[in-house]
């Protein structure tokens, strides 16, 4: 959480939900977090992801089992997948 609030500045976030599911203590979200901002030395730009939410209810609430997140928001081209997919990106 330091590290977030160290690194990103400025810019909105808006939640785009495409599907939820419930059924007992377990619920699920698939959304778009549209955002943009300032991340580090970044200039301010998109920087959305494509979510997943996995949440159990217990004797307290809600709470959040899992959170899958990519970049993925906008499509790429077959190389630039094969690419990430060797590691080629990884820093």
């Amino acid at each position: 959480m330091e590290w977030t609030a160290a690194n990103f500045r400025g810019g909105q976030v808006e939640l785009e939900v495409f599907k939820t599911y419930a059924s007992g203590d377990l619920a699920v979200v698939v959304a778009v977090e549209r955002q943009a901002g300032t991340v580090g030395e970044v200039p301010e730009q998109d920087w959305s992801l494509r979510i997943t939410l996995v949440f159990r209810r217990d004797q307290t609430g809600w709470r959040l089992m899992h959170r899958h997140a990519d970049p993925l928001v906008h499509g790429i081209n077959s190389g630039l997948f094969a690419e990430i997919a060797r590691g080629e990106h990884a820093s």
